[in-house]
């Protein structure tokens, strides 16, 4: 167990998400060491200019859906969607309506599915 109450906290919650500890911590590890922290890296997703979807599950742990919004917000031509009752395998818990939206929204962006 961790040390103490918050890493007892942790723990439990970890474990309640169904996400063990370990895997959650360097996980985390990773996101933390990706790139150099910089607030100007913030305005590049802005400069995207063709449209995006974001979409996360509404109890992700690792990839809190907060940050999908936040991402979302920095894009111009973005699209979120949070899944239902699911983490961060919704993709494969909401498999069919995944599909359908992805589906929908490369029609609505002139993707593939819209010349097929």
């Amino acid at each position: 167990m961790g040390n103490g109450y918050s890493g007892l906290r942790n723990e439990l919650i970890s474990a309640a998400n169904g996400v063990d500890y370990a895997y959650r911590e360097a996980q985390y590890d990773a996101v933390c060491a990706w790139g150099i922290p910089c607030h100007a890296l913030l305005q590049r997703p802005s400069a995207l200019q063709m449209p995006v979807f974001v979409a996360n599950g509404d109890s992700d742990p690792m990839i809190l859906p907060h940050y999908s919004y936040l991402l979302a917000g920095l894009i111009p031509h973005a699209r979120v969607k949070i899944y239902p009752d699911s983490a961060h395998g919704f993709l494969f818990q909401h498999h069919a309506e995944f599909a359908a939206d992805v589906n929908t929204f490369l029609t609505a962006a002139g993707g593939p599915s819209a010349r097929s």
